[in-house]
């Protein structure tokens, strides 16, 4: 036996008189076999194998309890996974390692080489007090590995499994070899038989599943049988341990028999689920050791739980709460999901996120959505984010990182989604397209609309929707076309591919056929009050799309309920928002007995009028009464000021092209007239280009543009800066219609396309009919606009836009002394706003797009250039109406005429575009003041439109009545 004097001694040389190749470099060779060298006792290999098993290598050093660890397990430090504070639990290992060496936590936390030795002295002393002066091999040497485990000593037969689990996977990594960046270990020959009895390393060993997809057969290798208490050998080995009568009770799992059976604690999960049926499945990563794990969940104060455990290195799986019972790993998720923790850390995942825990786990996530009738399709397929991305509860599969009332990070950055999400969805032959055809304004389903569907052979077939306005077809490979088609709707086109391993869901909004369009100078505000917000729209039953009356809906201490068309009307404070300032944020709740409650939420209130589409889920698959914490939660976020870096990055993507000599004048493109596309698709649930089963919204690219410009723009601003906006909006929109993002879809709702959500702003709707058909265009193509908060100082100097690499640098006067906010190129959203008090939308598109070389090509295909000299913009005051929104039974309408008198009509026609009521008038020149009886119309949004009979001019406004 070594002296502590003797450790003392040469750790303090080494730390004198580290040589170069020891100190200033990872040179895990010379510092496991320096180890090796002072401590002879210790069989090859097995610091290495210890290591790898604990950490794959990685000197481990958290800073925080609970970063990303879902199911709170004490952290673990150094290349050896050592814990400083087991909660009363655990062993402290990391203590018992650095007394015995002399050296300080901070100094083992942070010189890997001193961790070596300082565990190597560990093993080294327990060796010597099991087997005083024996020469032990690998397979003696199990018992002293034993003590290093954090997992208790206390005798009970789960930890006395766990310590197998343990020293089982140390064993494993030594037999077979490993490889990294930093190390490599060749296999040795590891004798298991002579460490474990026969039906122990049966269970030990047993692998998960092997998955085979041709046949659609999941397959267990092997039989799980009880497992003996390992007993100490002596020192001269050679015999398997004997079986002994004392057993753990591992036995196989009832609901999924690949998976061993280890109940955890009665005290750390809840036994049923309290009638809510399971939907979800949550995924994990454990921050720990999957023997660890297993003995924390059996920990009574743990408090923590999950229904599965898989292991890194073969994928077992332990099952340690029945799939009926509440496990305890994500808050307010708990009651409806199923929870499998993954060995590994997330920081590390890449080493830990092994095949065959892949194929393992996924094979157990088909059994559970068998077993529960959960769409597998449904798992998320996005990319690995390193934060919380909380995504809707109908995303059935995903992380622990996703489920809102979560800080948690796992399963991170690592986890390859779209590999897990093929493996639980295997390729099929055929592509299911889903589709929903619904009112673009109330978001209700149009039942029997007609489908002809072009197929790609070019045949065609013809089909109807159901009286939800759903259509499921097959598809084979190829391209094929959809025309839907309903009496009072304006048609609509679009296509999608089908092929392997795909599927489609889409929503198809058909506009109304007679939706008016507002003159060019409309009043952009639909309410005459600058401090309020009106919310108006429809709630629905988002399986059926129907309207669902009885749903409140509550905005603070603001409250309105929908009447037997699903419709509501809520009015709230809203301030005016200054320039440079952002609008205050509010959360709206929906509610109805038997559906999920619906809780949008980061909705910046902004005066104006919004119409709204709520889809409330039914909660008949978790219970009658939604329990408390279930719903549907929804953050919404907005491109003027929520667009990260990344975001804005990609927004901005490549300019290609060279500034010297770009410039192209409008009047020397001589091209045709480009068409504008009609129709738009567009993915939701993305995080950029990569979507998780993208729900895919079909529109017309108007109604894209009416529903999507408050999303980047605020509604508020005044008309010039709308219409610029709108110009921009659809022209990026267009762009991405012809150089699509995908076969399936063309832009995605995400900010780094374009920000999209489906409410509509009066005065963003009527801005975009003012601009209808009008985009920029570049070289004979339809432009790519790209737009940013601010880009005052982004690299031309204060006062000026553009970047003076990638962009023209544009004089932007009206910016001086303000922010940068973006990347420069393009137009300045927060500029166009100031442009806007005072120049028209033209004179503002070519300030900022003009010097790129873009044009704008009206919807009749001329082009229009401007200069600063062009006409000042004038706020149109021809019609106004009042009072709006509507309580009582007359609206006075003012109506300014400037030539001579003549004949007019005045149409009142509701939402649908429906006609409510029509009267001739004779105007005369100057201000006409009229009174119209609105006693018989219902509650809802009315367009009000006086059109002259000499010369057809048409102005419109909207108005709001309540009751």
């Amino acid at each position: 036996m070594m002296s502590t004097r003797r450790l003392l001694t040469g750790l303090f040389l080494i730390l004198l008189f580290r040589v170069e190749v020891m100190a200033q470099t990872d040179n895990y060779n010379a510092w496991f076999a320096e180890a090796y060298q002072q401590y002879p006792n210790i069989p090859q290999g097995v610091l290495e194998s210890a290591a790898w098993s604990a950490s794959r290598l990685n000197n481990m050093h958290p800073q925080t309890p609970g970063d990303g660890d879902e199911v709170a397990m004490p952290l673990r430090y150094g290349i050896f996974g050592l814990i400083e504070d087991g909660k009363g639990y655990f062993k402290n290992n990391l203590h018992t390692v650095i007394a015995l060496s002399g050296i300080t936590a901070a100094q083992f936390k942070n010189d890997v080489r001193l961790q070596i030795l300082a565990v190597a002295k560990f093993l080294s002393k327990e060796a010597e007090r099991q087997y005083p002066g024996a020469r032990l091999t690998a397979e003696n040497f199990a018992s002293v590995l034993e003590k290093l485990a954090e997992i208790p000593d206390d005798g009970t037969a789960v930890n006395t499994y766990a310590h197998s689990l343990y020293t089982y996977d140390v064993y494993d990594h030594w037999k077979k070899g490993f490889s990294s960046a930093k190390f490599k270990q060749l296999p040795r020959p590891i004798q298991l038989e002579k460490i474990y009895s026969p039906k122990l390393l049966r269970t030990l060993s047993a692998p998960g599943v092997r998955v085979d997809f041709l046949q659609d057969k999941i397959k267990a290798n092997g039989f799980v049988l009880p497992v003996t208490n390992p007993q100490p050998i002596t020192a001269s080995g050679g015999n398997a341990r004997t079986e002994s009568t004392s057993e753990v009770a591992a036995v196989q799992s009832t609901d999924y028999p690949p998976a061993l059976w280890d109940q955890a604690s009665t005290s750390n999960f809840t036994v049923g689920r309290g009638g809510v049926a399971i939907t979800n499945v949550t995924i994990h990563t454990t921050q720990g050791s999957y023997a660890g794990t297993i003995s924390w969940f059996n920990n009574a104060s743990a408090q923590v739980s999950a229904h599965y455990v898989v292991r890194s290195s073969d994928g077992q799986i332990t099952q340690m709460v029945l799939e009926k019972d509440k496990a305890w790993h994500a808050r307010s998720a708990n009651p409806y999901t199923i929870g499998i923790e993954h060995e590994g850390f997330v920081e590390s995942g890449n080493t830990w996120y092994t095949d065959a825990m892949y194929n393992s786990s996924a094979a157990l996530v088909r059994d559970i959505c068998a077993s529960n009738n959960i769409d597998g399709s449904t798992c998320f397929r996005g990319p690995a984010t390193s934060g919380t991305n909380f995504l809707p509860i109908t995303v059935r599969i995903k992380g622990h990182q996703h489920y809102p009332d979560n800080t948690h990070t796992d399963p991170g950055i690592y986890w390859n989604w779209s590999r897990y999400a093929d493996l639980i969805n295997p390729p099929t032959a055929v592509t299911i397209a889903s589709f929903a055809v619904k009112d673009q304004s109330t978001g209700l389903a149009i039942a029997s609309a007609a489908v002809t569907i072009t197929k790609p052979d070019g045949s065609t077939s013809n089909a109807t929707t159901n009286s939800s306005g759903q259509l499921v077809y097959g598809l084979d490979s190829g391209k094929y076309t959809f025309a839907f088609s309903k009496s009072g709707y304006k048609s609509i086109s679009t296509f999608f591919y089908g092929g392997p391993n795909d599927s489609v869901y889409a929503d198809i909004n058909l506009d109304v056929a007679s939706t008016a369009r507002l003159a060019a100078n409309t009043t952009p505000l639909l309410t005459s009050n600058p401090n309020q917000m009106v919310l108006t729209g429809y709630v629905r039953d988002g399986a059926l799309n129907s309207s669902l009356s009885g749903v409140q809906v509550r905005a603070g201490n603001y409250t309105a309920t929908t009447d037997a068309r699903g419709f509501f009307s809520l009015t709230i404070p809203a301030n005016a928002i200054a320039p440079g300032q952002t609008p205050a944020t509010i959360a709206i709740q929906s509610t109805k007995a038997g559906y999920l409650t619906n809780s949008i939420q980061h909705l910046y209130a902004i005066p104006d009028t919004y119409e709204m589409q709520i889809a409330l889920t039914p909660a008949t698959s978790f219970t009658t009464t939604p329990l408390p914490g279930l719903e549907e939660l929804v953050v919404r976020r907005h491109g003027l000021f929520d667009k990260t870096l990344a975001e804005q990055i990609s927004f901005a993507g490549t300019h290609a092209h060279s500034i010297v000599g770009a410039r192209q004048e409008a009047s020397a493109i001589t091209a045709a007239a480009l068409a504008v596309p009609a129709v738009i698709r567009v993915a939701t649930s993305c995080a950029c280009t990569a979507c998780a089963n993208p729900h895919v919204q079909v529109m017309s690219l108007e109604s894209y543009v009416q529903t999507g410009l408050d999303d980047e723009w605020l509604s508020s601003w005044n008309a010039a800066s709308l219409q610029a906006g709108t110009v921009a909006y659809r022209s990026r929109g267009a762009w991405f219609v012809q150089n699509p993002v995908a076969s399936n879809y063309d832009i995605s709702a995400a900010a780094c396309h374009q920000t999209w959500q489906t409410d509509r702003a009066t005065s963003v709707k009527n801005a975009a009919i003012a601009t209808a058909g009008i985009v920029l265009i570049k070289n004979g193509a339809i432009y790519k606009a790209e737009y940013c908060a601010e880009s005052n100082n982004a690299g031309c100097g204060d006062g000026y836009s553009g970047t003076g690499t990638d962009y023209p640098c544009i004089s932007d006067s009206r910016c001086v002394g303000r922010t940068k906010s973006g990347a420069g190129r393009g137009m300045c959203q927060w500029g166009s706003s100031f442009w806007g008090t005072d120049q028209t939308y033209t004179w503002i598109l070519n300030h900022y797009y003009n010097p790129d070389s873009a044009a704008i090509q009206t919807a009749t295909g001329a082009l229009v250039s401007t200069n600063v000299s062009d006409t000042k913009i004038t706020d149109d005051r021809t019609l106004s109406i009042a009072p709006n929104p509507v309580t009582g039974s007359t609206i006075t309408i003012d109506y300014t005429l400037a030539a001579a008198s003549q004949p007019a009509t005045i149409v009142l026609t509701d939402n649908f575009g429906q006609s409510a009521q029509q009267r001739n008038v004779v105007l005369q020149q100057g201000v006409n003041r009229l009174s119209i009886n609105t006693s018989s119309l219902k509650p809802g949004v009315y367009n009000v439109t006086v059109r002259l009979g000499a010369s057809g001019k048409a102005t419109s406004k909207k108005i709001l009545v309540v009751r």
